[in-house]
């Protein structure tokens, strides 16, 4: 609450207890739903029915913080994303969301299941961020892919395998 009052801004929570080691309680969502300025949550606790059961408690927006659920988030309800894949290619994103708000789960699933390989070559087996920005300098968007400790540079190993899903996407 004390971050929350620091500020005259709308506040998104950020749930994602594997970069934090703290899982946020039922408890303390519900006492910061209740702040006028507590908005929405970036669930990236990978638990789409608890999410869907807090979403209904608390009447918080919810966005997937989850690249690879963010298709089971949305068919939950979930209000949207807050990706890092997207930032690689939010046209699919974008796409899947439209598709989703259409009613066409089918399409919206063909979306997901097509984004899959850069969500694993992204999110799967280095950290996210640095793989993004590496997926950044590849498509010459960005021109280094440095990074602040802890956090290291990608091996050359992981690039090679990001630049091969870009390229498979029509990416690079």
């Amino acid at each position: 609450m004390a971050v929350v009052e620091a500020t005259d801004l709308p506040v998104m929570v950020y749930d994602i207890p594997g970069r934090t080691g703290v899982k946020i309680t039922d408890d303390t969502l519900a006492r910061l739903a209740e702040h006028e300025r507590v908005l929405a949550v970036k669930d990236a606790t990978g638990d789409v029915e608890q999410g869907f059961e807090r979403m209904e408690a608390t009447g918080l927006e919810y966005y997937s913080g989850d690249d690879g659920l963010n298709f089971a988030w949305l068919t939950h309800g979930a209000s949207g994303v807050v990706s890092v894949v997207a930032h690689a290619d939010a046209h699919s994103w974008r796409e899947m969301i439209r598709e989703v708000d259409a009613g066409d789960l089918p399409g919206a699933r063909a979306v997901a299941q097509r984004m899959r390989p850069l969500v694993r070559a992204i999110m799967g087996g280095g950290q996210g961020a640095v793989m993004a920005k590496e997926a950044l300098v590849l498509q010459g968007r960005i021109p280094s892919a440095t990074v602040r400790l802890p956090l290291v540079r990608a091996t050359a190993a992981e690039v090679a395998a990001l630049r091969d899903s870009l390229v498979a996407a029509g990416l690079l």
